[in-house]
């Protein structure tokens, strides 16, 4: 996956990056990634087996990296739902619900304000947020009605989702 700043090429209708002497399947060039290229940070991952020593250090995107990513693309998949209806996935909003509940908004804010570094990133968050402010501010947004409808019906999870994007802005 690459960021459309980084592709080799400006044609909107292109899906793959041009990145001489690679093919051009190589990679895909996917919008929404561009905060994880400065909010990330190096994780040891290690085999799960207690007699196996390997290990590789990786990095890994932030929590508001991974919750740009997530409004990106389910903002993407909502203006698509009446031709691609398919492509909508409820656990996309589960997993930002998820993030939300597990990270402190503390941690969440210096997060999207390591964002700013960059013109890319900046610009990839401010839209993030915008589509967190529309569609997961009320219990009765989108966002926050597909996380429910994930967590199986769960009356808790649209108006939960709801405060803590409330809370995240806020604090923001």
């Amino acid at each position: 996956m690459v960021v459309p700043h980084q592709a080799g090429t400006t044609k909107a209708s292109v899906r793959a990056a041009r990145w001489a002497p690679h093919e051009k399947l190589t990679a895909r060039i996917a919008s929404g990634l561009e905060p994880a290229l400065v909010d990330h940070a190096v994780v040891i991952i290690a085999v799960l087996e207690p007699d196996d020593g390997r290990s590789a250090d990786l990095r890994v995107a932030g929590p508001a990296a991974l919750l740009a990513v997530e409004a990106i693309k389910i903002s993407e998949r909502l203006e698509r739902a009446d031709t691609q209806p398919d492509r909508l996935r409820e656990k996309d909003a589960l997993d930002a619900f998820r993030i939300l509940q597990a990270v402190d908004t503390a941690g969440l804010v210096e997060g999207f304000a390591s964002h700013g570094v960059d013109h890319y990133a900046a610009a990839v968050t401010a839209e993030a947020l915008e589509v967190y402010r529309t569609d997961s501010s009320t219990a009765e947004g989108r966002i926050a009605q597909l996380a429910a409808a994930a967590a199986h019906g769960d009356p808790t999870v649209a108006p939960s989702f709801a405060a803590l994007v409330r809370e995240l802005l806020n604090a923001l």
